[in-house]
């Protein structure tokens, strides 16, 4: 079973990083709950929300444009080839410097002549999805601060503990489960979970029909 530590802290406290995620492994393996293996999901790194200042056609090239991006401190000229690009549209940049899922890093760079300070990311090359038709454009309603760091926004750095769960555990067959063991482990608080259930008007027995025909050689019904 394969947990991710980010949901953990949804209803317990702890540290999503290397060095607290082994140890966390290793707590838990002693206490009767194996981790076979911890992935980490990758990492991002100079990606923040921009806001298309202006976009304009490339003089050089019918499918190219320029875009004008205030990232906050500064605004920066990139270079863009994607089909939906929007004046006032909130999006993914990745900075100069930045590292792309895949080992992709940014650089200042020159398109037809024209330089090129980023790259307005796409799911796809954000790592989010298989196929992109264009760069991801934020819903307005989100109300995102441009600036914003996108792998603090999208808690995108992350760990994947790989439990074995054993017969005698069911306990623990759930990510919920394990967030009980490890505020048990710790003595920290658990976040309960808010379930609530909405009684039906029709009772079970008018649709079910239970008869014992031999109580005698069965009677524990």
């Amino acid at each position: 079973m394969k947990v991710p530590c980010r949901w953990l802290t949804d209803y317990v406290d702890i540290e999503v990083t290397r060095e607290g995620v082994e140890r966390l492994a290793e707590r838990l393996t002693l206490a009767g709950l194996e981790v076979e293996g911890i992935e980490e999901t990758g990492t991002l790194s100079g990606v923040v929300v921009g806001r298309i200042v202006s976009a304009r056609p490339h003089p050089d090239s019918d499918h190219l444009t320029l875009c004008r991006v205030d990232i906050e401190d500064r605004e920066v000229d990139v270079v863009c080839g994607a089909p939906n690009v929007v004046e006032g549209g909130l999006v993914p940049l990745a900075t100069v410097g930045a590292e792309l899922p895949g080992g992709l890093r940014i650089e200042r760079r020159k398109l037809r002549g024209e330089v090129s300070e980023g790259m307005i990311c796409s799911k796809e090359e954000l790592g989010l999805e298989e196929r992109s038709d264009g760069i991801w454009i934020f819903d307005p309603a989100l109300d995102l601060r441009v600036g914003t760091d996108l792998a603090e926004l999208l808690e995108y750095d992350d760990f994947v503990l790989d439990f074995k769960v054993t017969s005698n555990r069911p306990d623990c067959d759930s990510v919920y489960g394990v967030a009980r063991e490890i505020a048990a482990i710790y003595d920290r608080p658990l976040q309960r979970l808010d379930v609530s259930v909405t009684e039906s008007e029709v009772r079970t027995s008018e649709k079910v029909r239970i008869a014992i025909e031999d109580p005698e050689d069965t009677p524990r019904y």
